[in-house]
């Protein structure tokens, strides 16, 4: 402690003789008043000093007793072992995450192995944030630091964020739950929010398919209730043939069976057409016509053009068997007229 003061008594006494006491003269021109002046201001800032060094060895002596000694050394011990077992849970459910999607991408397409690929980063961030979260209010609260105010705090201002941008936040979670289960790829048909067509991208905000007319359509993800796939498995073709009520059944068997083998032979099963066309029969009694049903499986972005060659088909041979095809008619009865009825001859006109 005398070390200090003397120390801090020579710098004043040399800052006075360089000219700072007196009105700038040095310390040997200044009369008795001004010596005696400066030197009761060198005493004061000695004093100043030493009672400063005072307060900083008694606050270094505060935090470093033995109890907190041992209070600092169990905290940490605390914080190690906190973050020894974040680390764990950290590595193991990165590990986990890292494969389940590894294991998905596998069974994916090109495509949606990229997707999956992005969903995988987001589910990273998330997690490694999450645990990130969870090891500061650990060793906070380990410190003695209150942090039901934070948590408190935060948990209010997650409340108002998530309820303005509540549609943006069922987007994400609904793109992320898509990309995850594999509801649908790109360039799968499907049919979404009552709009069919081709799927051109999937991504965490919105869906974007193309329609059969070429339109481009942005669908958020959070609006999608259900989901209809058409690439999943081969679309059942149920086609509907009206033959008139005058055409006996041995015929329309002949013309409908001839029509079925002329369209196997044009077209042979194959990638697009999974099973041959085939008669099933009578399928219903309408007002004109009655309705033979036939069958077939395909790909749906291939049925609509099996159809229409199967209508060409049926066309040709109906025509050549001159069998016609029905048309709405209205049949009317007209009851006779009978004889006109006689007036009465009390009848006042």
């Amino acid at each position: 402690m005398q070390t200090i003061l003397r120390k801090l008594y020579l710098m004043v006494l040399a800052l006075l003789v360089t000219g700072m006491a007196g009105g700038g003269k040095p310390l040997w021109a200044a009369d008795d008043s001004e010596v005696e002046d400066a030197t009761a201001v060198a005493k004061e800032a000695a004093s100043a000093g030493a009672d400063a060094a005072k307060d900083q060895l008694g606050i270094m002596a505060h935090f470093f007793t033995p109890d907190r000694l041992s209070l600092y050394l169990l905290n940490g011990i605390r914080i190690l072992v906190l973050l020894v077992i974040v680390g764990l849970i950290w590595r193991v459910g990165g590990f986990l995450i890292r494969r389940l999607l590894r294991n998905k991408q596998r069974a994916a397409s090109a495509a949606g192995g990229v997707q999956l690929s992005t969903a995988g980063h987001l589910i990273e961030s998330v997690f490694n944030y999450f645990m990130l979260f969870i090891a500061l209010v650990g060793v906070l609260g380990i410190i003695g630091v209150d942090i039901r105010g934070m948590v408190a705090g935060a948990g209010i201002a997650g409340v108002l964020i998530a309820f303005v941008s509540q549609s943006i936040i069922k987007d994400w979670v609904s793109g992320l739950f898509t990309l995850i289960e594999r509801h649908y790829d790109v360039g799968d048909w499907v049919k979404l929010a009552d709009f069919e067509g081709e799927v051109l991208s999937v991504g965490m905000r919105s869906t974007t398919i193309r329609t059969a007319y070429g339109e481009t359509v942005f669908i958020p993800n959070g609006m999608v209730d259900a989901v209809v796939n058409y690439s999943k498995y081969p679309s059942v073709v149920l086609f509907d043939i009206p033959l008139p009520y005058e055409c006996d059944n041995l015929t329309a068997r002949q013309a409908l069976a001839e029509a079925c083998d002329r369209f196997n032979n044009e077209a042979e099963p194959g990638e697009d057409l999974y099973s041959p066309a085939a008669l099933l029969g009578v399928n219903a009694f309408e007002a004109s016509a009655v309705m033979w049903r036939i069958s077939f499986t395909s790909t749906y972005l291939a049925h609509w053009a099996h159809t229409r060659q199967l209508r060409a088909i049926l066309k040709e041979i109906l025509d050549d068997r001159g069998i016609g095809i029905p048309y709405d008619q209205l049949v009317i009865h007209q009851e006779p007229a009978g004889p006109p009825e006689e007036s009465s001859p009390d009848a006042v006109d």
